[in-house]
């Protein structure tokens, strides 16, 4: 986000209130899929005092943490370099980190503390410095201004056609490269590309950032994926083909945002909520026809049927979100009133 700013000469905070929504939208995905994933396997949550902290006592203990949480936010908002505020925010939590003893830091611990921020740094220093070289080196041998004349060419003016290509394209410059640099190099080479089609600048930008993430869940490098299957010992494709399923907003979203910039809270306040609260549903309604279940399993016709429905609703045209709303309830309907039947049957 502070490299977004800094390249499209705008605050820090458009670029948060930009990405908030699909951010948003990504998390909500993720959890109505584990939902009803967790439904169709019949996975019963546990007791609150089993497994799961109270609240209570887990904010009686950390609760002094949020102040620098806080105080991070209000200066960025206030106009502060992201820098200057990551500064202030680094010697608050010192500050507050010394107010109880639990959290206390004795010198071993800073000492710890200097050697792992020297390290992490590094990794993003050397990260970042060859994203550098690959971005010069596509400056002067001309290459970046060859890719907006290439794709133009190949999608012969058709917008739906650029994205497409302009996504394969930064999927494959982002594999196995970690955030900052995979939208450094894709911003250098493909975001003027689709600017040159007319796109708005921060919807072609926030676009090819998602279309650069693509490679950590998508196969076959999918290094998230690898890093995932290690922790749950799982095997590592079929970790990354759920990974695709669960973000497959991610492949979807960018498409819409560049056409309904409402979906990056730009725009009248009431074309901003009808694109949330539609995009909302299309989202429910992909995740129920991927995952093939709605309070009970549903046959293939059904999911085809709330697959069109999603994206229907989540196309940015009223005639289409009308008809994708309509559908979608018309579907919940069918499905409620085919489950009480089942269950009366059942208990008859």
């Amino acid at each position: 986000a502070f490299i977004m700013a800094e390249i499209l000469g705008i605050s820090y905070v458009s670029v948060m209130k930009a990405a908030l929504f699909p951010a948003l939208l990504y998390y909500v995905v993720v959890f109505i899929t584990c939902h009803v994933k967790a439904l169709k396997m019949n996975i019963q949550g546990v007791g609150i005092g089993e497994d799961i902290p109270q609240m209570r006592e887990v904010l009686a203990r950390g609760s002094h943490f949020f102040i620098p949480l806080v105080l991070l936010v209000v200066v960025l908002f206030a106009g502060y370099t992201p820098f200057r505020a990551a500064l202030i925010a680094i010697v608050t939590l010192w500050i507050v980190a010394a107010f109880k003893k639990s959290s206390r830091l004795s010198i071993r611990n800073y000492l710890e503390a200097f050697i792992d921020g020297a390290k992490n740094s590094v990794v993003i220093a050397v990260a970042c410095a060859c994203a550098g070289i690959v971005v010069g080196v596509l400056d002067v041998t001309g290459v970046g201004i060859k890719f907006v004349t290439i794709i133009t060419s190949l999608s012969m003016g058709f917008l739906p056609l650029a994205m497409i290509l302009v996504m394969l394209s930064c999927l494959i410059l982002g594999m196995g490269v970690p955030t900052a640099p995979a939208y450094i190099i894709a911003a250098m080479i493909a975001a003027p590309t689709l600017i040159e089609f007319g796109v708005d600048p921060v919807a072609a930008h926030m676009f090819v950032f998602y279309s650069a993430l693509l490679s950590a869940i998508t196969p076959p490098v999918a290094l998230a994926a690898f890093a995932g299957a290690a922790i749950a010992g799982g095997k590592v494709m079929l970790t990354a083909v759920n990974a695709s399923k669960l973000g497959i907003v991610i492949f979807i979203i960018p498409y819409m945002f560049v056409y309904n910039t409402s979906l990056l809270l730009q725009g009248p306040v009431h074309m901003v909520v009808l694109s949330i609260a539609t995009a909302l549903i299309g989202a429910w309604s992909l995740t129920i026809a991927i995952e093939g279940y709605m309070w009970q399993k549903t046959n293939s016709l059904t999911r085809v049927l709330f697959f069109l429905s999603g994206i229907a609703a989540l196309w940015p045209e009223i005639t289409t979100d009308l008809i994708g709303v309509t559908g979608f309830a018309v579907l919940c309907y069918f499905n409620i009133r085919k489950k009480s039947i089942s269950t009366d049957q059942i208990a008859a």
